[in-house]
């Protein structure tokens, strides 16, 4: 063991509408500080945020936090987990294509109540116009008119 009498500290940064930051400090037994991390969960995020975010993200802070200081890490500091949600995160966020918009507009002409329709898009996704829909965004309004449309 290279620090027994080592420490390991985390502080609850921010915990705010289901989105967790938590920081964690690994120090030796005279305080001197050999790594600090950070972690960012939201809750549902995934199988596991759905009941443990908080927990998630405290470890999750703790191992970058180790990996700083060179413990456990052979290559890097985010997890293959870690990797694949950011990834998909930013696979969500990028906006619909012209052809997606096509497509969305066409099935909302198809609807009986089609300006109620659009105006509740646009509210629910604070957003002005259609174009500004995320990939995840036009996911959920698909499923929708389809519920509607009784598919």
């Amino acid at each position: 063991m290279l620090y027994p009498q080592g420490r390991i500290e985390t502080e609850l940064v921010s915990c705010q509408e289901g989105i967790c930051v938590f920081k964690a400090i690994v120090a030796t037994n005279e305080g001197n500080i050999l790594g600090i991390g950070h972690a960012y969960e939201k809750e549902n995020s995934s199988f596991i945020n759905k009941t443990s975010y908080i927990e998630n993200c405290e470890t999750s802070a703790v191992g970058r936090a180790l990996g700083m200081a060179g413990f456990g890490i052979d290559t890097s500091v985010a997890s293959a987990e870690e990797v694949q949600n950011a990834i998909e995160q930013q696979e969500d966020m990028k906006k619909i294509t012209k052809t997606n918009l096509s497509v969305l507009q066409a099935l909302i002409k198809e609807l009986a109540e089609a300006k109620a329709f659009y105006d509740n898009i646009l509210r629910t996704y604070n957003i002005t116009d259609l174009s500004q829909l995320t990939y995840k965004q036009y996911g959920e309004i698909l499923l929708e008119i389809k519920k509607l449309k009784g598919e």
